[in-house]
Formats: C-alpha cells, sequence, structure tokens
C-alpha cells in the first residue's frame, strides 16, 4: 500500500496525536501511529496510549492499493515542518514476522527525500477501545473545559481528577457536569446528553478532550457492555476518540453548595478590575494567600504581605467593583481566584470569614474555600495605600472599615474521596499496578529482543568475514609457483 498526505493535513495530524503519545512511550509501538484505508477508501490514522484512543480521518489523501502500514510518530513529527502544499508518501517496505519497515517520501523544494525507517510488526500494534455510539451533545467539550481547571491534578485521585457527568436530574435536561479539587467546586446543569449510564460517568482529565483544536462542536456517548467499566467516546470534524472513564463513586457534591440565603456578604467584581487583578495578584506580596478586604464604604481592597512583614501592602479596586455589607476580610488562594475569573466568575456572596464563597454566572456554580489564618478577623481593615476613601462629616462619624465576622454557624468543608480505601479501591489500585509492572516486563523483553536481534545481525557479519577469509586463502591455495 502507498499513500499520499499533504503536510497541511499532516500538521493537523501531529498536532491531535501528541495529545494521545507520550513523549518517551514505555513501549515502542506506542510511538507509532497506524494507517488503515477505511471505508470508502478514505485513510484513516491512529495513535493509542492503551487508556484512550484517537483517529483521524484525512479528507484529501491518495491511497494506491489497500492495506496497512505503521510509521514512527517522532518521525512524523519532522515530517509536518515545511510549506502545507507539499506532499510525503508513505510506503511498506520489506516485512518479516519479526521485523517492518516504512519507506517515506518527503517532497520538499521540489526534490524527493527518500529514507527507509524501522517499525514495528503491524500485529504488534494493539487495538484499543470499542466503537462507542454518539449522539448530539450541545455546549459539552467547552463546559468540559471550562471545569477542567478546578479537577484534581493529584494523579492518585483518579475519581477527582476528571469532570463527573451526574444524571440524577429530573426532566429532560437532567445532567449536571461537576469539576472538585477538594478546595473548590464548580458545576454546570441542565444538559442533554446521550449517555445512558444509571449513575453517571466520571470522564478523565485528558489533554486530548481540553486541546482547543477540537473546535466547540462534537457528538459524544459511551459503550453499553455490562460488567465493565464504560468508554467514553467523541466525535469532532475529522477527529473520533474514546478513553476508559474513571471506575469510583463521586463524592456528594451538592452537600457543600452553600444556600443562598446566607450570603450577608456580596463582592461584585467588574471586567476592568479582573484585567487588573490578573496582573496585580502574582506580583502582590504573599506566596498563594490574597486577602479581600469590603468597607462599609462598598470598596473593595487587596491585601497581603510576605513571611516577617509588620505591615500590609494593600491596594484599592477603582474600576466600578462594589462591596456590599457590614464589613469583612476574607482570605483566599490568589490563584484559585484567577481561575474562577478566568471561567467568567464575577460575583461572589458569603456568610462569613470562614465560611465557603458562592458564585453563580452564565449558567454554572463556583464554591471556593476559604483560607483559616488564624483564630480571629483583625479588628479593622488596614488603610489601602493608594486611592483612600473620603473621610465622612463630622456630624456622621466614619464607622469602622470592618466588623468583626460572627462565629460561623455551620461550616461546609469539601467531601473527601473517602479516607478509608474500599475494597474496589483496593481492587482498582492492584489492577494499576499490574499494568505497570506488565508495561515494564514488556518493555524488558522489547530489549531483550532487541539484543537478540543485534547479536544474530553480529554473528552473522562474523560468518561473512570468516567465509571471506577461507575464499582468500583458498584462492592463495591455489596459486601455484
Amino acid at each position: 500500500m502507498k499513500i499520499t498526505i499533504s503536510r497541511r493535513e499532516l500538521k493537523d495530524l501531529v498536532s491531535g496525536f501528541s495529545k494521545i503519545i507520550p513523549h518517551r512511550p514505555t513501549l515502542a509501538v506506542l510511538g507509532m501511529a497506524r494507517f488503515d484505508v477505511g471505508r470508502s477508501n478514505r485513510l484513516v490514522a491512529q495513535a493509542t496510549d492503551l487508556d484512550q484512543a484517537a483517529r483521524y480521518q484525512f479528507d484529501q489523501a491518495t491511497v494506491d492499493g489497500s492495506g496497512s502500514l505503521i510509521a514512527p510518530f517522532a518521525t512524523l513529527k519532522e515530517l509536518a515542518k515545511g510549506a502545507d502544499s507539499e506532499t510525503i508518501e508513505l510506503e511498506a517496505g520489506p516485512t518479516t514476522d519479526e521485523k517492518a519497515t516504512v519507506i517515506i517520501v518527503n517532497n520538499v523544494g521540489g526534490h524527493a527525500l527518500r529514507q527507509t525507517v524501522d517499525v514495528v510488526p503491524l500485529a504488534d500494534f494493539p487495538q484499543v477501545g470499542p466503537e462507542v455510539e454518539t449522539g448530539p451533545a450541545d455546549g459539552f467539550l467547552p463546559t468540559y473545559r471550562r471545569l477542567a481547571p478546578f479537577a484534581s491534578s493529584d494523579q492518585t485521585r483518579r475519581v477527582l481528577n476528571s469532570v463527573f457527568v451526574d444524571l440524577s436530574g429530573t426532566g429532560e435536561r437532567n445532567a449536571t457536569l461537576v469539576a472538585c479539587d477538594g478546595r473548590r467546586l464548580t458545576c454546570c446543569n441542565s444538559f442533554t446528553l446521550p449517555i445512558k449510564a444509571k449513575n453517571g460517568v466520571v470522564v478523565p482529565i485528558t489533554k486530548f478532550l481540553t486541546w482547543p483544536g477540537l473546535g466547540d462542536e462534537a457528538t459524544i456517548g459511551t459503550s453499553s457492555k455490562r460488567k465493565c467499566v464504560p468508554w467514553f467516546g467523541l466525535k469532532a470534524g475529522p477527529w473520533t476518540y474514546c478513553a476508559k472513564t474513571v471506575d469510583g463513586i463521586y463524592p456528594n457534591w451538592r452537600q457543600v453548595i452553600p444556600g443562598k440565603e446566607d450570603m450577608v456578604h456580596q463582592f461584585a467584581f467588574t471586567d476592568a478590575d479582573v484585567d487588573a487583578m490578573k496582573k496585580l495578584l502574582p506580583a502582590f506580596p504573599g506566596k498563594d494567600e490574597i486577602t479581600l478586604i469590603g468597607t462599609t464604604s462598598g470598596v473593595i481592597a487587596l491585601a497581603g504581605k510576605n513571611a516577617g512583614d509588620k505591615t500590609e501592602t494593600s491596594a484599592d479596586l477603582t474600576a466600578g467593583s462594589k462591596y456590599q455589607g457590614k464589613g469583612i476580610r476574607a482570605s483566599l488562594n490568589r490563584f484559585y481566584l484567577l481561575d474562577a475569573f478566568a471561567a467568567g466568575f464575577r460575583n461572589f456572596g458569603f456568610m462569613d470569614s470562614y465560611s465557603p464563597l458562592r458564585s453563580e454566572d452564565k449558567g454554572a456554580i463556583h464554591v471556593l474555600m476559604p483560607l483559616r489564618i488564624g483564630a480571629d478577623a483583625p479588628e479593622s481593615a488596614p488603610k489601602p495605600a493608594t486611592n483612600p476613601a473620603p473621610a465622612e462629616p463630622a456630624t456622621n462619624p466614619t464607622p469602622a472599615a470592618e466588623t468583626p465576622p460572627e462565629p460561623p454557624k455551620e461550616t461546609k468543608t469539601m467531601p473527601p474521596e473517602t479516607t478509608e480505601p474500599t475494597a474496589l479501591d483496593k481492587l482498582q489500585a492492584a489492577y494499576e499496578t499490574a499494568k505497570a509492572k506488565i508495561r515494564e516486563a514488556n518493555q524488558a523483553l522489547a530489549d531483550v529482543a532487541e539484543a537478540i536481534k543485534l547479536a544474530a545481525r553480529e554473528d552473522r557479519q562474523r560468518r561473512t568475514e570468516v567465509e571471506n577469509v577461507r575464499a582468500g586463502l583458498q584462492k592463495l591455495q591455489a596459486i601455484k609457483v
């Protein structure tokens, strides 16, 4: 089989496959891409890391013959560099049970550069993931990407390192997408999704699904085999993707969302102030903590200090942001707050300095736990370094910039995944350990096979040299003096 593809389409393929194929694969075959002639003589390429797989269907490729071939992804990345209008030719080379090759012709500047590359045999390429029937899922991909920053980045907490598709709602639009990392939670409801799993599915956070190159329109679904962990499937443009969902029970996320009736303090940020805070917060004194100060005059100020500083550095927000309440100080993780701003949240309400903040904007709810610094809040807010509030007339004395918060009525914390691992968790951990050991064993066997091939090649070379020496001696002996 011989195929010809444009460099433009190869660039699209490389961009997507780079989210699937690891930089340093544990097995040589996982660093390869497979090309097949699909239906209607259309060329399809696929890649996998055993837990997920992606397929790309070419639109303008030409195919001579039928069959399949394999090419190293590292070589494809190099071939993708150049003019979009140029083409690359791939052709299956000589193949044995132990060794296969692919012939590559790179057309550059009117010249054809030809090379032969060793690849793994076609039979060694794994077939991963079932065919998943998909259906319309308006808004799923944009919402998944919006929620992804709020999922846990701890790879050992696989259930929280995901987006949960909760199907326990009522009515036609019963699906809710949820992400939580133990310190913050974001949920977005009112979806109609073609997923039939009774208890919902836990979709892992993957580089491919968060890749903007997929676009926003997609169809999704899950495999329907019983007694098996379902696979999540997606189709978007030329791409078909599937990933193994996480086998686990998602925490009861609804219990940590505070009610609106308790929101006696309100922060409302304008877009202009948010843009300013994106520059201010990373440069503000302190490590992760930032203190939001709401004064009785409605001004919102930022405060922070480094360890060992005697006084705080503070600054007012002057582009229209407003506070409503009797005065408050709330200490937050500044980078979590920036993530909330990036997701479109602007209005935050909370009960006191020790209670979670709630924001409801653009069809989603965000909950952010405060940092607890000390047992009591300071008696008054520090004087801002710039833009001080105007003084009140003498007949109407200025109240204190802040009143101490009332003791918290109820403190809600994010639900831990599970403090004591269940038998299912232990089984999952044992499975992951066994899979890692199998990968190591396969790599060791591949190294042994490579060493055997090298030894056999050297032995053949020695035999050839010995035969040449013997032939030379025979010729010398045949010479008559």
